[in-house]
């Protein structure tokens, strides 16, 4: 009797059966190379997805970053390094009190830019350093605050008699009258501010001579040619 032989398992089958006796593959069905002899055929293949860019990867939920808490720097130790040489060398008398370039208005106020001796800033002058590289600061270069200047005067004090201070007497000082003079002047909290505070004070023969004034100047470190007044800026 006629037969067929099965193509995935190699039963021979009868001639009116159209499955295979051992495996169930179909007559006539086309064997898969490796699939092992008893398998059921293959489900067909889904067809191929188009061709496409690849899906993003989901990205992360953003998370807000919270600043960075920092620690407070005493008033003394935010005054740049550089500025603190100038302490204590404030020439008095070094210039002529006849010789003045600068102009004011009856009010007090600097109208016309020229040099100025330094004992002669008022609170709410403005003014550049003539020479920041001398080593003994005896003028400056007073300007209108709506010229283009660096610094600004906003206290000046008075030291009591005594020994010439040392360096921590000075910082006593400049801490206790400069620190809430600046908040005044500014209308901001000086640990709060951007800005930074620079100070003069007299030399050994200053003092000796009866000098006993200090300065302490504003300035913009973010800025550094203002074209206005720092007065109430709250920066």
């Amino acid at each position: 009797m006629a037969g067929w032989k099965c193509s995935r398992c190699g039963t021979s089958n009868e001639d009116i059966g159209i499955t295979c006796s051992r495996c169930g593959s179909s007559r006539g069905s086309v064997a898969i190379p490796g699939a092992p002899a008893g398998a059921p055929p293959a489900a067909p293949a889904a067809p191929a997805a188009p061709a496409g860019p690849a899906p993003l990867s989901a990205s992360p939920t953003d998370v807000e970053a919270l600043p960075v808490a920092t620690a407070s720097e005493p008033f003394w130790r935010r005054i740049p390094l550089g500025w603190i040489l100038f302490a204590g060398i404030l020439a008095v008398g070094a210039m002529s009190s006849w010789f003045f370039a600068a102009g004011r208005s009856d009010s007090g106020e600097i109208t016309r830019s020229g040099d100025l001796d330094v004992n002669e800033l008022r609170v709410g002058d403005c003014f550049d350093l003539k020479d920041p590289d001398a080593e003994e600061l005896t003028q400056v270069t007073a300007r209108p605050c709506s010229e283009e200047h660096e610094y600004e005067t906003f206290f000046i004090g008075t030291m009591a008699a005594g020994p010439y201070p040392s360096e921590a007497t000075f910082e006593q000082y400049i801490v206790a009258q400069c620190e809430p003079a600046f908040g005044r002047y500014v209308g901001m909290d000086y640990q709060r501010s951007r800005l930074e505070v620079t100070w003069v004070g007299p030399t050994t023969g200053g003092w000796n001579d009866g000098d006993r004034s200090v300065q302490c100047h504003v300035f913009d470190p973010q800025t550094a040619r203002l074209t206005e007044s720092l007065k109430g800026s709250r920066r």
